[in-house]
């Protein structure tokens, strides 16, 4: 149900590398990957369970400041774009970029 999804996010975003669906514990539930040859070298795992945290850390640090709840987050660094996207309240759409 979700590969679907996620694979129509990626075919139509210009750039992306990878698309994952992760629970708010930063477990992948779906993942849509480039293949290895065509893609950065990282950890898909790692990256997603460092990333889910940042995400809860800012969505925390907005709450404790009165800015509610955080929708999106873009993290740029000098090999990639990560942008994450709240998803319900369970919930992350990563993608690499």
């Amino acid at each position: 149900m979700f590969q679907d999804i996620l694979q129509e996010v990626f075919d139509r975003t210009e750039g992306v590398v990878m698309v994952s669906l992760l629970g708010m514990d930063g477990l992948a539930i779906e993942r849509v990957i480039k293949p290895s040859g065509e893609r950065l070298d990282f950890e898909e795992d790692l990256l997603s369970a460092e990333y889910s945290t940042l995400f809860k850390n800012v969505d925390s640090a907005n709450r404790d400041i009165g800015l509610q709840g955080t929708r999106e987050v873009i993290v740029s660094t000098d090999a990639c774009r990560i942008v994450m996207n709240r998803a319900g309240t369970d919930f992350l759409v990563v993608s690499l970029l």
